[in-house]
């Protein structure tokens, strides 16, 4: 409202100015925070009551700070065998990394070092590493080591870091069996924030199976972790020994009374892959020596099921137990795939006395899980139209918030490609229908939702370019022409919502290796019960992706490494218009510049511009620039 307030009422305030970098702290006081604006429910706006422009920020008094730095690298590497007796390999894979970084300024001087060494040794694989730097008192600011003893059907491991500086650190530790019984058992901490970390599990993965039974596989896995402040928060003058020692203790703690949370899960997954889900043989009548597609079969059974424990220690102590279980096999029918799958979860939630560990956690769910008895006695399909299923999952003594969950689903799936069919024919087609009850325990209310889906895929592959099966066009060689549709519903007692989506896609590759990619996504939100929350969304969106013989930036990285370089340009450009409460359009445009680095690694340049509009009249302009670098192995 163009109102001028007296300057006594904003300040600009430096808190130190000797720290390097300065902060400058913009301080508005004694504004009138006004009345926030109703919204279009009767509530309030949270939208700020002010905007704030900074014409001009000038900066007096600075200091020109003049620094050198030097860093040097030293690297050795021997693979293959160092020494060996009786044509045993005793060392082997020798590795040796050894960097020094310094600087020098005009007020600080610091210099800090990395070592990192790793060997074979017989058949254990060693890793080791530490840094110094003078910014500290202790002899190493970080150190870690990672070990690794493969013997026969057992293979031991174990990773430890440490970084005294920043007071974290981790250690993993395993050992598995291999065998006709697999087994494994795994441990971890993570201390970082004054927040450790801790879980253990132990999984066993038995299989058997013959030609005329098919294969059997079994998997049984207990788990537990927790989280919470450790016994020693700051590790900063802690020695090696005593933090390894600590660690240990942590890694085999049976759950802390005064964790912030923990957890317990136990679960299972069955897989029975029969003998007749097998594609057919190769038809030897056949002129094609296609394999039939005819018949119909069961080709597996799986199931799986999970119990998990979970007690919380906020505000209020609370204890949740929840139960799963997911039965699916697909079915093979003519070279298609159909899946029917079922899946039913139930779980309780009660407020419990502070303290316990893993055993009261494990106590409490199978208690909890005893009380549940709809979980088996609710016959399947009978649960999405029972008119008292609220009175039955409901706890009579008003100590659990409880709800209990079946969803219905049911996939189809087809092989395809190269084939003009492809555009109106699905690759796949999935429905699925679902009830959710929950009930209270503080509160005479039910909520009752059931869920609805359908949705259709289909992609084409080569249709019209040079490798076609219709070559049309010549100046690109092959295209993919991708449409997903779907529709979703929620419904209850007095509300029914909807939504859809749609997304057509038509990607090109062309002869030099570029392709062009046109996307259109549409979204559509019905109105919720109040009326409110009706959504529109379009967007188009272009990628135009090419390599290029050389840039800029590829001149630059020459000089610093000898790996061959390669280089693209991508161009992106989106347009989005959505109508809500409020209309808005947005246009997006970015251009990256990108060089690969040998096979591992890229360094990539961006910059872009954005510009929204809005029906009020406000329009927003965005640029942005951005650089990235990415490393893979």
């Amino acid at each position: 409202d163009d109102e001028q307030l007296p300057s006594s009422q904003g300040r600009v305030q430096i808190p130190n100015r000797d720290g390097n970098p300065a902060r400058a702290d913009i301080i508005l006081s004694g504004w009138d925070p006004g009345t926030n604006p109703p919204d279009s429910s009767g509530g309030t706006r949270s939208a700020p009551q002010y905007m704030v422009y900074l014409d001009e920020f000038h900066l007096e008094g600075t200091d020109m700070q003049v620094a050198g730095r030097n860093k040097t690298a030293f690297t050795w590497d021997r693979p293959g065998v160092l020494a060996s007796a009786g044509g045993i390999p005793l060392v082997s894979d020798a590795a040796l990394s050894l960097t020094a970084d310094s600087a020098a300024g005009k007020t600080t001087s610091s210099a800090a070092g990395t070592a990192e060494a790793s060997v074979t040794l017989f058949t254990v694989k060693t890793t080791g590493t530490m840094t110094a730097s003078t910014e500290t008192a202790r002899l190493a600011d970080s150190a870690g080591y990672s070990v690794e003893i493969p013997m026969y059907v057992l293979n031991m491991r174990e990773s430890c870091f440490a970084d005294f500086s920043g007071n974290a650190f981790r250690r993993d530790t395993g050992f598995s069996l291999s065998g006709p019984v697999p087994f494994k058992v795994e441990s971890m901490l993570d201390f970082s924030g004054r927040t450790l970390y801790r879980s253990i599990s132990a999984t066993m993965n038995p299989g058997l199976g013959t030609a005329s039974a098919g294969s059997f596989s079994l998997s049984l896995e207990n788990s537990f972790d927790q989280s919470g402040l450790p016994e020693r928060t700051d590790i900063g003058d802690t020695g090696w020994q005593q933090l390894w020692t600590d660690m240990l203790e942590y890694m085999v703690s049976p759950g802390e009374q005064d964790a912030a949370e923990r957890n317990g899960t136990f679960s299972f997954n069955f897989d029975w892959n029969t003998p007749f889900g097998k594609a057919p043989e190769t038809d030897p009548e056949s002129d094609s020596g296609q394999k039939s597609s005819s018949g119909t079969a069961l080709s597996a059974v799986r199931l799986s099921g999970k119990a998990a424990a979970a007690y919380r220690a906020t505000a209020v102590i609370v204890h949740t137990s929840t139960a799963e279980a997911v039965l699916s096999f697909p079915i093979r029918i003519a070279g298609t795939t159909l899946t029917p799958s079922w899946t039913r979860e139930s779980g309780g939630e009660r407020p419990v006395s502070a303290g316990g560990d893993y055993a009261e956690d494990t106590k409490n769910l199978f208690s909890d899980l005893g009380d549940m008895e709809y979980f088996l006695s609710v016959s399947p399909f009978q649960d999405l139209f029972m008119e008292d299923l609220d009175r039955i999952i409901r706890d009579d003594e008003l100590e659990n918030s409880r709800y209990f969950m079946n969803n219905y689903r049911l996939s189809w799936q087809r092989q395809g490609g190269g084939q003009l069919a492809d555009l109106w024919i699905p690759r796949s087609v999935e429905t699925a229908v679902s009830r959710t009850t929950a009930t209270s325990a503080t509160a005479d209310n039910r909520q009752d939702v059931w869920e609805s889906s359908i949705q259709a895929s289909f992609t084409a592959l080569n249709l019209a370019g040079t490798f076609g099966i219709l070559p049309i066009f010549s100046w690109y060689e092959q295209d993919e022409i991708s449409q997903l549709y779907r529709w979703s519903s929620s419904w209850g007692t007095g509300f029914f919502t909807w939504s859809i989506d749609t997304w057509h896609s038509l990607l090109l590759f062309f002869t030099d290796g570029g392709t062009v990619s046109l996307q259109n996504g549409f979204h559509y939100d019905s109105p919720a019960i109040s009326g409110s929350g009706e959504l529109y969304r379009n967007t188009i969106m272009g990628i135009w992706k090419r390599p290029i013989a050389s840039s800029f930036l590829s001149d630059v990285l020459m000089r610093v490494t000898t790996l061959p370089l390669s280089a693209r340009r991508e161009d992106n450009l989106q347009c989005t218009v959505t109508l809500d409460e409020d209309l808005s359009f947005t246009l997006d445009y970015k251009h990256t510049l990108a060089v690969g680095i040998g096979k591992n690694g890229e360094v990539s340049l961006t910059g872009g511009t954005a510009y929204s509009r809005f029906r009020n009249g406000n329009a927003l302009l965005e640029l942005t620039l951005g650089v990235g670098g990415k490393l893979m192995y």
